[in-house]
């Protein structure tokens, strides 16, 4: 039985951990991991938030430039390098008085919300560098609020600096939102090809195999894409060979903890299938982390979806969730 003495201090100090992880994130810190040279074990350590530790996760926060971003987003220069190509062609290809041309970034959901819930810090710390897309597999139409999930997902990602022109919300027989509703990896890589068909896709940001919450429409988007380049799926192989950016799903207890004591927690790997069935594993983590600025323009993006605004989010995920300000990513090459 513990004394209200033992008590108090147990207290204070839960107060003091959580007030730190607050002011950290307020003042632009973040808390990284990097392994021990020659040990398995991990130590805690902050640095400010214009640094990345190279013995830790890659951390890239806000502002950040297009091409550091490029550079930082792969272990080994190819993805860079391929970038930097792909770019360079489209700039010399368009017209003289063109802006600076940017790579294009797909962020492929099941769910209108998805883009907000889980993968917010990733899109805020990209729009800087890369031109950004959304493609939502359906609309949520599971409750028969479909057509107003869709008008709400659209006001949600101007709110988050997505042009309008490139949100595209499907309502197909095949991809209907639902627990229970299984998506085969063909509809799923033929309603990303058709995008593919009008954009050049440079990168791909999606769930690992785990979907964050377990989900089976989350989960089925990077089966299918990993299904793609294993080549057990005939498709037109628009995007087979583009990079893909998987958010690793925390444990519980690492989503719902305070920053001040999920940041001792090591980062989550992505659930993926076997080694043996990839040809090469993924690099990373790469960590996106969002300050009290970023958290607003966040939860001001999330307001915008009025029918999923409910006490759930409102006053349990959002402000205990360590997915609204924070993503670990994994880079499949």
């Amino acid at each position: 039985m513990l004394s209200s003495w033992t008590l108090g201090w147990v207290l204070a100090l839960a107060v003091v951990l959580v007030g730190a992880g607050s002011w950290s994130r307020r003042q632009g810190y973040f808390c990284v991991f990097p392994a021990r040279a020659g040990s398995p074990h991990w130590h805690h350590r902050c640095v400010p938030s214009d640094r990345s530790d190279p013995g830790g996760p890659r951390t890239i926060n806000l502002p950040t430039g297009n091409r550091r971003v490029i550079n930082i987003l792969s272990r080994s220069s190819e993805t860079a390098l391929r970038l930097r190509r792909r770019v360079a062609d489209r700039q010399a290809a368009a017209p003289p008085d063109t802006g600076r041309v940017l790579p294009l970034a797909l962020l492929v959901v099941a769910h209108p919300d998805d883009e907000c819930m889980f993968f917010a810090p990733t899109l805020l710390n990209l729009l800087p560098a890369f031109e950004m897309a959304i493609l939502c597999l359906s609309s949520g139409n599971a409750d028969g609020l479909g057509p107003t999930r869709t008008r709400e997902m659209l006001q949600a990602c101007e709110r988050l600096g997505v042009a309008a022109e490139l949100v595209h919300v499907l309502d197909v027989p095949a991809l209907q939102d639902g627990q229970l509703v299984d998506w085969q990896p063909a509809d799923v890589l033929q309603a990303i090809d058709t995008f593919a068909a009008t954009r050049d896709i440079d990168l791909i940001i999606t769930f690992d195999e785990h979907g964050i919450s377990g989900h089976r429409n989350h989960a089925a988007i990077p089966q299918a894409l990993l299904a793609a380049r294993r080549g057990e799926v005939s498709h037109s192989g628009r995007v087979t060979h583009t990079p893909v950016l998987l958010l690793a799903s925390p444990s519980l207890l690492a989503k719902y903890l305070p920053p001040a004591l999920s940041s001792w927690l090591p980062p989550p790997r992505p659930a993926l299938p076997s080694a043996g069935a990839l040809s090469c594993l993924p690099a990373g983590p790469f960590r996106f982390e969002l300050t009290c600025v970023g958290e607003a323009t966040a939860q001001a993006a999330m307001r915008m979806h009025a029918s999923q605004w409910n006490w759930f989010r409102r006053w349990l995920y959002w402000p205990h969730s360590s997915l609204v300000y924070l993503n670990d990513m994994y880079l499949l090459e």
